[in-house]
């Protein structure tokens, strides 16, 4: 069996070194959130990306990754390691006083991720547009992960003793 290079000039690349950028950036980042806190959030927002996309996303076929024909490497970095990052960047950062800030700001730059995956060819649009993805960004930034926040750091959650 040869592997199938073509993959990368359909723009694999493009999730590859979008996730080694992000990593990097929660590498060097000043931490405000625990280890636990970052691993939470990863693997959360991983599922649930994943989830919704195999239960909303496929079925409606509104747009498909890489070849369209199964699921591999290119889903795995857009929905199980890039929107993980990107949470974990924005909580980290997320400060009541300028919420609206931040909410705005990831929202853009989301949406513009998501406009640069059509446009290196590693995402194909069917019945979607890449706008349509706004309104989504907007209340994960908005409501989702300000909540979760709020719940990854009450501590009464995490820090309970083992009876035994």
């Amino acid at each position: 069996m040869k592997p199938n290079f073509d993959i990368m000039s359909k723009g694999l690349w493009y999730p590859i070194t979008l996730s080694l950028i992000l990593f990097v950036i929660i590498l060097v980042m000043p931490k405000r959130l625990s280890k636990q806190e970052i691993y939470t959030t990863f693997g959360i927002i991983g599922y649930i990306v994943w989830t919704v996309d195999m239960t909303l996303g496929d079925p409606l076929d509104f747009f498909n990754v890489g070849s369209g024909k199964v699921t591999a490497v290119p889903e795995l970095f857009l929905y199980g390691i890039i929107p993980g990052l990107i949470a974990i960047i924005f909580i980290n950062y997320y400060n009541e006083d300028k919420k609206w800030t931040y909410i705005i700001a990831f929202t853009l730059i989301s949406y513009l991720l998501n406009w640069l995956a059509v446009k290196v060819g590693i995402m194909k649009l069917n019945n979607w547009q890449t706008w349509y993805a706004i309104p989504i960004f907007f209340v994960v930034y908005a409501f989702v992960l300000p909540w979760h926040l709020k719940f990854i750091k009450k501590k009464t959650y995490w820090n309970t003793k083992n009876s035994h």
